[in-house]
């Protein structure tokens, strides 16, 4: 029972929350972009964004004060693909057996009243010291999740909804009272970092046409990547 009873504090003590956009900084900066100022790591758009923070938490013991420490963060953002790809090339046969359940977190029924959204992440790090253990994936999966159930819950007139892309032409004004419907959520991957997306249920975004569309933020080589989150 002993050795349970740790096993199951070593897990718990990890737990991810939304947070402020500011809590996530320390962390871009230090993981994904450490030469250059901290500015560099900034998004226009990190006051609409919804911001979520792996945490450690550390119970008090022998004297000393309890503490949650920020390990990993990642940023999720209401923002369509752009025109010129196409998120459906690539996708996985619903009939092979090969989609993972734990993918299909908006599983609404697409009717008149509901508006198709995208939601892109962004600054997704987690400190060299907690990879490979499996909370990488844990805070993608639960952020993506809790991310998706709030874009959901946003009506389509809503600010946030109406004015979040600048990668497609504007769309008619929808009903007031229409609901977003999440399918699809992609981000811009490092290609070092396409086989842990690739495991985790990603394909990479395909221009239209079928082609591959390699390029460079800096040195570093990026792809686009997508996965089906609901309909």
């Amino acid at each position: 029972m002993a050795e349970e009873d740790s096993i199951s504090e070593e897990i718990n003590r990890f737990r991810i929350s939304r947070c402020e956009a500011r809590d996530t900084v320390d962390i871009r900066h230090r993981i994904l972009w450490p030469n250059h100022p901290i500015e560099h790591v900034l998004l226009p758009d990190d006051e609409h964004g919804f911001h979520f923070a792996l945490y450690l938490d550390r119970s008090g013991s022998q004297g000393m004060d309890a503490s949650s420490t920020v390990i990993g963060v990642i940023s999720f953002f209401l923002e369509e693909i752009p025109q010129n790809y196409d998120p459906g090339a690539n996708a996985p046969d619903p009939t092979d057996g090969m989609t993972s359940p734990s993918v299909a977190v908006n599983s609404t029924a697409l009717d008149g009243s509901s508006v198709v959204r995208s939601i892109r992440f962004r600054k997704f790090a987690l400190l060299p010291e907690y990879q490979g253990q499996g909370l990488g994936t844990r805070l993608l999966k639960e952020s993506m999740a809790l991310a998706v159930v709030a874009a959901s819950a946003l009506p389509a007139s809503s600010s946030l909804v109406s004015e979040y892309s600048t990668t497609n032409t504007p769309s008619p004004a929808p009903d007031p009272e229409s609901r977003v419907i999440i399918k699809y959520a992609w981000c811009d991957a490092r290609e070092s970092a396409m086989p842990f997306y690739a495991k985790r249920g990603m394909r990479e975004l395909l221009l239209r046409g079928g082609k591959s569309d390699r390029f460079f933020k800096g040195d570093i080589p990026y792809m686009k990547m997508v996965m089906d989150v609901g309909i």
